[in-house]
């Protein structure tokens, strides 16, 4: 008789067991679910990133290449309008197809690093053919892009002057007689974090003063 009434059903202890079993069950899946959840909101964000990144690489090689060496007009002394720091360069190009603008435009990419992040800055404002060097203006236009690196900064090659040899410099003078040839971007990543490669501009205009 004890034996038919223990094979009936469970006793309190197993169901306080069991229970308890499913409440485990049940908090590891909703760990798990949440983690997948943030891994891939994680991913998505970062795969955004690297697209608006690529996009801001793709529009920035375009239009540095398109570089026009273009004189100030300063009859005492003429310099090639293009200048050219770690943190700045300054250049003149093209309007982007994609603009409602025509001709050509001074352009300054500003990178400003900062503790946390990195800003890619992108002002440009019509060209003044009648301008004595580059000169900030508050009707400038801007694409900005905050980045995750440590720090960005900027490389020239080429010969400043004529008989000079052609090396990488970390500043182009605006002495310069001609246009660098290239212009290397390098990205640092964060700590040990996944790097960017170095974008390498190629500028096509050769023309000298």
């Amino acid at each position: 008789m004890n034996n038919h009434r223990n094979q009936a059903g469970f006793t309190l202890l197993e169901l306080l067991i069991a229970m308890v079993i499913v409440s485990m069950v049940m908090t590891t899946a909703f760990a798990a679910i949440r983690i997948g959840n943030r891994s891939w909101e994680a991913g998505y964000e970062r795969s955004d990133s690297i697209e608006e990144m690529r996009s801001f690489a793709e529009f920035l090689r375009r239009q540095m290449g398109q570089t026009v060496a273009v004189s100030w007009q300063d009859e005492d002394d003429p310099r090639i309008a293009f200048t050219g720091k770690q943190s700045l360069v300054r250049f003149i190009a093209p309007a982007p197809f994609e603009s409602d603008r025509v001709g050509l435009l001074s352009y300054a990419l500003i990178f400003d690093n900062q503790p946390d992040s990195s800003t890619l800055r992108l002002e440009y404002v019509a060209y003044d053919p009648g301008a004595k060097d580059f000169r900030a203006s508050p009707n400038a236009n801007e694409i900005a892009f905050t980045t995750t690196f440590d720090s960005v900064a900027l490389d020239y090659y080429g010969a400043v002057e004529m008989d000079s040899r052609e090396t990488w410099y970390s500043e182009w003078p605006a002495s310069a007689e001609m246009l660098p040839k290239l212009v290397r971007i390098r990205f640092s990543p964060k700590d040990e974090g996944v790097g960017w490669p170095d974008l390498v501009v190629p500028l096509y205009s050769r023309q000298t003063l």
